[in-house]
């Protein structure tokens, strides 16, 4: 029998071990700083080239800045730790020679988490590993603490009594972890708030899947392949394995659907291949084969211009299981390694442009070939246009404002002298429609709208009372969930891509009010990072101007904490001013909190929005920016701020009592309901 032994270091699953020989290099460049937007100079920074990849890995300088050169493209991690400090990080989507500059990274005072593994009879689990570690608040990243011995960071094992403790998490933030032991399944947890003492892991034994991975033109076991099993289930956690002398592999899994694919040198299993553990048998067999690769080259152009657009999304589907999904370069052109025989490139939503026609391309692919594609020319997005009606759906409504909901963008369109909204968007969602709201600029009215391509120009959109909706949010033995996110979402949106119309926090009896309900829009109330709401009254249809109570609503899971809510008019003491006016003592105030990443696009548009609704002589704007933001002067009082402040709205009257709490900008009829 005849053994191929090969090698390979991936830098992304899916790409198919094609990056280094396509001869480009990619640039990610940043700066490392404190939640105050100071350098932390000496800090570890590294890359992580995909789960399979090797780190690449590198110092800050003294002003914090760090550099990495590679041939390192598609899902990416680039994260930074420092004595003292928290991890923190960003994840990436890389073209092949692709430039990203101007990261900054963020690192938090540090927190720990601490808890127990335990195996499926809750006894406890010695010699379990916490493989990885994932932020999921604010900017989103995995660590992989199995990766970080080389530079001084020791991969938490459990002792004897099952116990664990990870260090180095971001104090007031989010994170995920990995359990793994050699006798059981991996298993994810979500949602952990760092400093929580009472994590508990539950491990199962899981079935044992064996694997081989063979040749397809010879059935030939391959050995050194890696072999990596997505989980169907949130939250979609990868096992990897690597194939023995015989082409053999095993693993165990939970039962469920899992996505499998195969790689190893110049060769790769066509996409990902869909197994199930249905738990029914004690072992389950799955066999991958490897075909050999050839590349596919392409480039993609702006119709009118004739030049290359970069960021361009492809995917890539071989035999009818997705491969890959690439972008394009600077200059357009895209490089993706195929598996030999039928592939078919998918050309995804570009921004600025609408998708070309046809969508898709199908093409055959030869072992060691390099196939061309024609150019892909792409037509610039048209601009949408609404007219705003009232009621009587014949009055316009001069200085309407329009938001965004998809694709969502910060800030608000106005309405002209004859109710006419120009709407320009960067990018067409894949479903081909744009969502928005319309509020009265006087009265509490507003209308969810949505347009396609068809309907880009002369839409009309007509206004109705808003509704108001008001409940308390208690867990299973009555106690009230305070600071508590809630929300609706559109009812029959996908859960997997929900559409969120509103959301706001809950006081600290549990109580919550929302006085913004569009009517005539049925919307599915769900709570962050928690179980569902009475079923019986989980979806609502507000009529016109109804006000509707819920009572008590008792929320199944633990929800995910909304942060408590800066108190008083000097709560923006704690935090260092960088750039515009002082805070006023007696104005009503409202303050965004946002990640270094958003802060210009947030402060232009909240000081754009008030000053679109003629508010900015009422309502006093201020921005707090995670990791700092370098301003010279500005309407809006931007101010550095600390950890745990991230993604919300608070609105203050002049007094300083909190009036509302939400994400994004909030209601307009919220800021005008002040006398």
């Amino acid at each position: 029998m005849k053994t191929h032994f090969v090698a390979c270091v991936l830098g992304l699953a899916g790409v198919l071990c094609a990056g280094g020989a396509l001869g480009q290099t990619s640039v990610v460049s940043g700066t490392v700083v404190t939640p105050e937007g100071g350098p932390v100079a000496g800090a570890r920074v590294s890359v992580e080239p995909g789960l399979a990849g090797d780190l690449l890995s590198t110092e800050a300088d003294a002003s914090g800045a760090f550099r990495f050169e590679g041939a390192f493209s598609g899902e990416t991690g680039v994260f930074a730790f420092a004595e003292g400090r928290a991890f923190g990080g960003q994840h990436l989507n890389l073209a092949l020679g692709e430039e990203v500059g101007g990261l900054r990274i963020v690192l938090d005072p540090p927190a720990a988490v601490s808890g127990k593994v335990t195996d499926e009879k809750n006894a406890p689990l010695a010699g379990a590993r916490i493989t990885r570690i994932a932020l999921t608040h604010g900017a989103k990243v995995g660590i992989p603490l199995s990766k970080l011995a080389p530079f001084g960071v020791r991969e938490p094992v459990t002792d004897k009594d099952g116990r664990f403790t990870v260090t180095g998490l971001p104090a007031g933030g989010r994170v995920a972890l990995k359990a793994g032991h050699p006798d059981h399944a991996q298993e994810a947890v979500e949602d952990i708030v760092p400093g929580d003492t009472n994590v508990t892991v539950r491990l199962s034994r899981g079935i044992l899947v064996r694997g081989m991975v063979r040749l397809r033109r010879d059935q030939s076991p391959v050995s050194g392949a890696l072999v990596l099993a997505r989980s169907g289930l949130p939250p979609h956690d990868t096992s990897l394995a690597t194939t023995d002398g015989f082409g053999a592999f095993t693993l165990r899994l939970r039962p469920g659907a899992y996505l499998a694919q195969a790689t190893a040198s110049g060769q790769s299993t066509p996409g990902w291949q869909l197994f199930t553990v249905t738990g029914e048998t004690p072992e389950v067999s799955v066999n991958l084969g490897l075909a050999g690769t050839g590349t596919i080259r392409g480039a993609i152009a702006d119709a009118a211009g004739g030049k290359g657009i970069p960021g361009a999304r492809i995917r890539l589907e071989s035999h009818g299981n997705i491969a890959a999904v690439v972008r394009s370069g600077a200059d357009g052109t895209f490089s993706v390694a195929a598996a030999e025989g039928e592939n078919t490139l998918f050309f995804e939503s570009t921004p600025g442009y609408l998708p070309p026609e046809p969508r898709a391309v199908r093409v055959a692919v030869v072992a060691g070939g390099d196939l061309e594609l024609p150019g892909v020319w792409l037509a610039p997005l048209p601009v949408f246009r609404v007219q705003v009606l009232d009621e009587d759906e014949e009055t316009p409504v001069p200085g309407a404002v329009v938001s965004l909901l998809r694709p969502r963008q910060f800030g608000w369109l106005a309405a002209d002298a004859e109710g006419w909204v120009e709407i320009r968007i960067g990018g067409l969602p894949e479903d081909g429609r744009i969502y928005g709201t319309v509020q009265h600029p006087r009265a509490p009215k507003g209308a969810v709208f949505a347009l396609d391509r068809a309907a880009a120009r002369d839409t009309a959109v007509k206004l109705l009372p808003l509704a108001s909706l008001s409940g308390r949010l208690v867990d299973g033995k009555g106690k009230p969930l305070a600071n508590t996110l809630v929300g609706a979402a559109f009812a029959d949106a996908s859960p997997g891509d929900p559409l969120l119309l509103w959301r706001t926090a809950t006081d600290k009896k549990g109580a919550f009010r929302w006085n913004a309900l569009v009517p005539g829009v049925p919307q599915r109330l769900a709570v962050a990072g928690a179980g569902d709401v009475p079923p019986e009254k989980a979806v609502q249809n507000p009529a016109p101007g109804a006000d509707t109570d819920l009572g008590d609503l008792t929320v199944s899971g633990a929800p995910a904490v909304g942060g408590a809510a800066p108190v008083g008019r000097d709560a923006l003491g704690a935090f260092q001013k960088v750039c515009g006016p002082a805070v006023a003592d007696d104005k009503p105030l409202v303050v965004v909190f946002c990640e270094a990443g958003e802060a210009q696009a947030v402060v232009e548009g909240l000081q754009n929005a008030l000053s679109t609704a003629d508010l900015l002589k009422k309502w006093q704007p201020a921005v707090v920016v995670r990791g700092g933001h370098a301003c010279d002067s500005s309407v809006v009082s931007v101010h550095a701020g600390g950890p745990g402040e991230t993604g919300g709205t608070v609105l203050y009257d002049a007094k300083g009592r909190v009036l509302l709490r939400t994400s994004g900008l909030p209601p307009l009829s919220s800021l005008t309901a002040l006398p």
